[in-house]
């Protein structure tokens, strides 16, 4: 399978789903491309989806951090952190 990976071309989300529409088999194609310097990222990205962000002159988006309280995170936090207590 990891050779096929290098070797191959994905299938295009149509093969899997005929009823898609051409602009998201386009953009889904852009995202699996073998080559990762081939497929899309950065600002072309957020511009296919329609986003300011990344054009030139765009607002940064103002930091939502601590406006909303992460719950039920007690456990994995003490889980991480209990091999570096001592």
């Amino acid at each position: 399978m990891v050779a096929d990976k290098q070797r191959l071309d994905p299938l295009a989300p149509r093969e899997l789903v005929p009823t898609i529409p051409d602009e998201w088999n386009d953009f889904e194609r852009c995202l699996l491309r073998r080559e990762p310097k081939q497929r899309l990222a950065g600002p072309e990205f957020l511009r296919r989806l329609g986003s300011k962000q990344g054009r030139p002159g765009a607002p940064l988006p103002a930091s939502r951090a601590g406006s909303a309280p992460l719950v039920g995170r007690e456990k994995p936090l003490q889980a991480s952190t209990k091999p570096f207590e001592q």
